[in-house]
């Protein structure tokens, strides 16, 4: 199968993402992997029973394929068309296959064609949250991901994500966009391949608390209340904004929450001024390629915290916030290829107290290093069967840890677009080809469960509380504790 007109060097379960095979194997390069496997692999029908197949689709896709794309690929499967790009297939059969495949989409793209603006189902956390955007340039550095070699500098984009004490105030919402036209643009390329609208993404809002109408008598009562100070790093060729309602939940919670966008590794970055930096076809399948992406993530990021430390930005950023960082109280959290950035950056970075893994998978050198700060591995069930890097990363794991499998979900129901779709309506067909790629698990709950994970682990390592973690399968059906290290 062709991924942004490339073929992958890995055979299965390489990195992230799916590779010439379609089942995982081991993380091996095709010509290490047999013929025989390779090609068992491409020929495998089983959806249905799907141990490996589906969600072997998505790990870190390649943006801006994303979850829409893999619903087409989804319903191929499910209707027995044809399911590799790259491989031969009669003239006939390719035909039958794609009148079959539009049979099926044409209802879809009907219901997405009337739907028209659609808000993003609000967060359940008891503070209101408002959000700031902030560019940030690194001239220490040339970029090195421009493949120009012009950039003299690294320019950086962040989000931040504000809880708002609205106990004595209510706060006034605002209505922006779930999007930036550029982005939505990339993630909405691959919807119109399979007859969606290509301004499937632009049709989503998000309400935040508008600080600039928030009662100053409001602003003053809660002026010294401290936030712990969240990061959170996307999947590999991922826009920071296809995660902007976890972030929104979570801060709903009481954190200042702090997204990040890579530029050329995310799909594309808007910057408030309008300039607009795209995403290169960075190749997925060169481990070195990844370890160069992984340290520039891991400088990205270091950076970040400095200047979000600095009083000379965050005073005028944050004048109408409500509230004070805490920075001694910073953590990171990251799905995909974001949870290796995570173990990167809280084994480099001392400021940095623990971290969390969220269904990805991890690489070298990060892969063999000694982790002594709490860490967390979590996702779908089943992942530490399917990723072997799992196993090997827990033996050196040599502080308080744990691996946490939430039933029912598949590594892309870690995005919003669980979450998105939720706000429209299917047919049985389409659900079941949905949950091939997402899972079956409801996003609210879903959203529970991460919320509850998240906000049990901070209590570790912020306060020493272990109780909220161990009471975790106590509290969520869906959770379950796989091991856990020295608690």
């Amino acid at each position: 199968m062709e991924i942004m007109s490339r073929r992958h060097a890995y055979c299965g379960y390489a990195t992230f993402g799916i590779r010439n095979c379609r089942f995982r194997f081991a993380a091996a390069p095709c010509q290490t992997a047999s013929k025989e496997s390779c090609a068992a692999a491409k020929r495998s029908r089983a959806l249905r029973s799907r141990p490996i197949a589906v969600q072997s689709w998505l790990f870190g896709l390649r943006g801006p394929r994303g979850n829409v794309y893999y619903l087409g690929m989804a319903l191929e499967d499910l209707y027995g068309l044809a399911v590799e790009r790259g491989r031969h297939v009669s003239p006939e059969d390719e035909k039958m296959s794609r009148a079959d495949t539009m049979r099926f989409f044409t209802p879809i793209s009907l219901l997405f064609s009337i739907s028209g603006a659609v808000l993003v189902p609000g967060p359940t956390g008891p503070y209101a949250v408002a959000m700031k955007e902030q560019p940030l340039t690194d001239t220490s550095r040339a970029d090195p991901l421009d493949p120009t070699g012009k950039s003299k500098s690294r320019r950086l984009l962040v989000s931040l994500y504000l809880p708002v004490d609205t106990s004595r105030r209510s706060c006034p919402t605002v209505t922006v966009p779930y999007m930036n036209p550029p982005v939505a643009a990339s993630y909405g390329q691959q919807a119109a391949q399979f007859g969606l609208p290509n301004t499937l993404y632009n049709e989503f809002q998000m309400e935040f608390c508008d600080l600039k109408k928030f009662s100053p008598c409001g602003q003053a009562s809660n002026k010294g209340k401290e936030y712990p100070f969240i990061f959170f790093d996307p999947g590999f060729g991922e826009s920071r904004l296809i995660y902007s309602a976890m972030a929104r939940s979570l801060a709903s919670h009481g954190y200042v929450v702090v997204s990040v966008d890579h530029p050329f590794d995310a799909p594309a970055v808007q910057f408030p001024d309008g300039s607009v930096i795209e995403g290169v076809d960075l190749d997925d399948s060169n481990l070195s390629v990844l370890q160069k992406v992984l340290k520039v993530r891991n400088d990205d990021i270091s950076f970040i915290i400095s200047q979000l430390e600095d009083p000379k930005i965050m005073k005028p950023l944050l004048a109408d916030f409500p509230g004070k960082i805490n920075y001694k109280q910073l953590a990171i959290w990251g799905h995909s290829f974001g949870g290796a950035t995570a173990a990167a950056v809280i084994h480099s970075d001392k400021r940095v107290v623990g971290g969390l893994d969220l269904d990805g998978m991890l690489i070298d050198p990060i892969l063999s290093t000694d982790i002594t700060k709490p860490f967390i591995l979590a996702g779908r069930k089943g992942h530490n069967a399917e990723d072997p890097s799992w196993n090997q990363f827990w033996t050196h794991l040599k502080g308080k840890s744990m691996e946490i499998a939430i039933a029912n979900t598949q590594h892309g129901a870690f995005k919003d677009d669980l979450m998105l779709l939720s706000t429209m309506s299917f047919t049985a067909e389409v659900k079941e080809a949905l949950q091939g790629v997402l899972g079956s698990i409801d996003p609210h709950q879903l959203d529970k469960d991460l919320n509850g994970i998240l906000t049990a682990y901070f209590d570790l390592i912020f306060y020493g509380n272990k109780q909220s973690l161990q009471a975790i399968p106590h509290n969520f059906a869906n959770v379950t504790i796989v091991r856990s290290n020295n608690l």
